[in-house]
Formats: C-alpha cells, structure tokens, sequence
C-alpha cells in the first residue's frame, strides 16, 4: 500500500496529470457504479473504457461516452481538488511510516 500512495504523490506532481478523490465521508457518487477510463483516440474520438471483476469494454457510442463524460464532470465536483487529494493522500502515507494502520473514518 505505501508504494501504491507513493506512486499516487509522483504521478499527481506531473504537470498534466490530477488525481482526485473522493472523501470517504461522501455518501453516494456518480462513481460508485464502477471504474471507467476516458481517452482520446487519433482520428476516432473519445472512447469510454469500463471494467467489471471479469473484463473491460472498450466503446466510442456517443450516448454512453456522453454518459461517461458526464459523470466524470461529477466526480469533479465531489471531490476534494488536486492539492487537498494530494494532502489526503499523503497524511495516509505518513500514517503507515508512523507505524499506525490507518483507518479511512479518520480522512473525512
């Protein structure tokens, strides 16, 4: 887990790069129905990218896409912008460095 949060402080630092989280304090999401990715594809458009414990499907329909692009819209609103995910993130890391297993009801 601490290298996956230090790879989470790098990768946020990149100029091009936000990370966004969701504060565990935060009820319901749009992004509770499951992961997805939005990429842009040469000559082709946004394709949406969604994943289940099984597999993932790749789609460029607009009306799902649109649906993605509206809940990642969402997303932004709810949570915490990129400095304070980047502080979240890493009061958690100093927690295991502290010897403490940290538990998520503290980051709200």
């Amino acid at each position: 887990m601490k290298a996956q949060l230090d790879h989470l402080l790098d990768v946020s630092a990149r100029p091009h790069v936000g990370v966004y989280v969701v504060p565990m304090s935060t009820e319901t999401h749009p992004g509770q129905d499951g992961p997805f990715l939005l990429f842009t594809v040469p000559e082709q458009g946004v394709v949406a990218y969604t994943e289940t414990r099984v597999s993932g499907t790749p789609t460029d329909d607009r009306d799902v896409v649109g649906g993605y692009v509206g809940v990642f819209g969402e997303l932004g609103i709810t949570a915490l912008p990129p400095s304070g995910s980047r502080r979240l993130i890493a009061a958690i890391r100093r927690d295991f460095d502290d010897g403490q297993r940290p538990v998520a009801e503290e980051y709200v």
